[in-house]
């Protein structure tokens, strides 16, 4: 075991070179908490690494970790025997395009993701923060659920998180990347921000295929349990992405469109005219006809402003974020091509 209480190699702590180089050592180790050859095994799947992801998504520079040298406190079957720094989850703050942010990134390398005490406390610590700074909140999550090992504690974990996401919302923005398998207690705490994206070759669902095999007896694939078109077409997702760094650049397009929280304006953008012209000639002649709600947005707000939600999912209406007049707004609309406009339960 990795004893934190100790000095690491080249250190002597009888100094004050020598403790600032411990601290270096120690910092390092959270480059790798599962070791090198975890991050190649990332790497080879075409994926970023938690640190990676908040690299990708933060302005270069900004990032200020918080825990980064944090270890579990459990000792129930033998996990003292393993206490890898970090704990599996990268927590901080940073900016975005100059506007704070605060981040969390799950590691899936160490302990699957898994969220136990310390883990937990961390995200804790990070989302009181986001509220206390009324500052937006990006979770990346990648973690199979609740730490089993650790009991009831981590449990009572997904508790307190639960609760914190329902009171962060409508205060500050939460933004929710689910980048790789999501499941158990996990499941539930993503879906409870404003916005997820989904990256391809991610998944969200209660319980994996496995279990659900062996309980029901059913054969099903993690595609269709909780893959990116099963949660783009149910609306559980609101965009989709094909890599990690496509959505965190999807985070970023939607972090423009908000402001920082509910006493807030969102900031302007220089205001660039839409051609109104077309919408003289938009409305056909015949009430049997349709038209594109697109088309007519396309004359109302300003051009390229449109970031479109849930386009896989109640076609009838459009949700949307835009600009009119350099003015961050929401639109809500609906959609003659499908069903009519008419609205449904969807």
């Amino acid at each position: 075991m990795n004893d934190p209480t100790s000095a690491t190699p080249g250190a002597d702590l009888s100094t004050t070179v020598g403790r600032l180089q411990d601290l270096r050592n120690r910092l390092a180790e959270t480059l790798a908490p599962a070791g090198e050859n975890a991050v190649a095994a990332v790497h080879d799947a075409d994926r970023l690494t938690a640190r990676e992801r908040v690299d990708a998504l933060l302005d270069e520079g900004s990032f200020v970790e918080i825990d980064a040298l944090a270890r579990h406190r459990a000792t129930s079957f033998n996990l003292d025997r393993s206490r890898p720094v970090t704990d599996g989850v990268v927590t901080g703050y940073g900016t975005v395009d100059g506007r704070q942010v605060c981040v969390f990134s799950q590691d899936a390398t160490v302990f699957d993701g898994t969220v136990g005490e310390t883990h937990g406390e961390k995200l804790i610590k990070v989302m009181e923060l986001a509220e206390r700074a009324g500052v937006p909140l990006v979770g990346i999550h990648d973690s199979t659920g609740a730490r089993i090992k650790e009991g009831v504690v981590s449990l009572g974990t997904a508790a307190k998180l639960y609760r914190l996401r329902s009171r962060l919302s409508g205060v500050v923005p939460q933004i929710s990347v689910i980048a790789g398998p999501t499941a158990g207690t996990e499941a539930h705490q993503p879906v409870l921000a404003d916005i997820v994206v989904a990256v391809e070759g991610a998944h969200l669902y209660l319980t994996d295929p496995e279990l659900t095999r062996s309980v029901l007896g059913e054969e099903v694939s993690a595609d269709e349990l909780g893959g990116v078109e099963v949660l783009a077409s149910n609306g559980t997702s609101h965009l989709t992405a094909a890599t990690d760094d496509a959505a965190l650049s999807l985070v970023k397009d939607v972090l423009a469109q908000l402001p920082s929280n509910n006493r807030a304006l969102t900031p302007p953008t220089e205001p660039v005219a839409p051609d109104t012209d077309a919408l003289d000639a938009l409305i056909p002649d015949s009430p049997a006809a349709g038209y594109d709600m697109l088309d007519a947005l396309a004359g109302v707000v300003d051009p390229d402003s449109l970031l479109e939600l849930s386009a896989d999912h109640a076609g009838n209406v459009l949700t949307a974020f835009a600009r009119i007049e350099g003015r961050g707004v929401g639109v809500v609309a609906s959609q003659p091509l499908v069903l009519a406009g008419a609205l449904d339960a969807a």
